[in-house]
């Protein structure tokens, strides 16, 4: 299993992006779980956000913000 290390985004340059978070879990876990080969982390305390994502799955267009430190991730590929 390989790991993705995701850009973190300032709340500021967040700006009007919906954010994917959840506080109401006493454990923390991965936000999804799937059968792939990539684990999406948070880039700011290496966290697993999403387990198990494929390479061709398409990711949300919107922030996820880290349930373990509060960082603001951003798992959309930048353009090359």
């Amino acid at each position: 299993m390989s790991d993705v290390v995701l850009p973190l985004v300032g709340p500021r340059e967040a700006g009007e992006r919906p954010v994917l978070g959840f506080t109401c879990y006493p454990e923390l876990r991965p936000f999804s779980t799937g059968t792939g080969d990539l684990n999406l982390v948070c880039g700011g305390c290496r966290f697993v956000l999403v387990a198990g994502s494929t390479g061709s799955a398409e990711r949300p267009a919107m922030l996820i913000r880290c349930p373990s430190c509060g960082c603001y991730n951003d798992p959309v590929p930048a353009a090359s």
